[in-house]
């Protein structure tokens, strides 16, 4: 189930509503956010109810760093993306 959109803004400041609202999946796919970059990592997490949160690092193979093809690891990562069940 998707957490809807007002349940997750009902406890923000508006300029943090505007920061959630940037990365807003549309409704047809599965995550809640998705692009969001990886030096908002800490304030997402901070934000964000850990409850059910499932969260997938994107990004793409470097030259130091080949990703495996279905992940990126974290420290390589270029954005991420969140999942609720």
């Amino acid at each position: 189930m998707k957490i809807d959109k007002f349940t997750i803004f009902a406890c923000y400041k508006p300029e943090e509503q505007d920061l959630l609202n940037k990365y807003v999946s549309p409704d047809v796919e599965s995550s809640s956010f998705k692009g969001v970059p990886m030096k908002l990592y800490g304030q997402f997490m901070k934000m964000l109810p850990k409850k059910s949160r499932r969260i997938r690092f994107r990004g793409s193979s470097k030259t130091f760093y080949r990703r495996p093809r279905d992940f990126v690891h974290k420290q390589y990562a270029d954005t991420f993306a969140v999942y609720y069940d």
